[in-house]
């Protein structure tokens, strides 16, 4: 199975895991199984167009911008979105298919 990791959530990602488990984040970028999906200026604009139409735009949170190339990327790939932030991602777009972490 692939797993299309967007760009923008990297940082997120590391800012939200202990330091002492960075070690397996980078294995998983590592993976052959791991492919990115990079954050262009010619995609910036279609992340806009997400941001635009969140269900609360006053509520977006610091982590919007990652969450906003989630969701470009699954629109994108057709894929179904792995998450531990299914409330933000909702916020985005409530019809997006997710599969909640633990």
């Amino acid at each position: 199975m692939t797993v299309a990791v967007p760009a923008a959530v990297l940082p997120m990602a590391y800012a939200s895991t202990s330091e002492r488990h960075h070690d397996v984040l980078r294995e998983l970028m590592e993976l052959p199984v791991t492919v990115f999906d990079p954050l262009t200026a010619t995609g910036a604009p279609e992340l806009g167009l997400v941001l635009s139409t969140a269900a609360d735009p006053e509520g977006l949170r610091s982590d919007a911008v990652a969450l906003a190339h989630v969701v470009q990327s699954a629109h994108r790939r057709g894929w179904p979105v792995l998450t531990g932030n299914a409330n933000g991602l909702r916020a985005l777009d409530p019809h997006l298919e997710l599969n909640e972490l633990p």
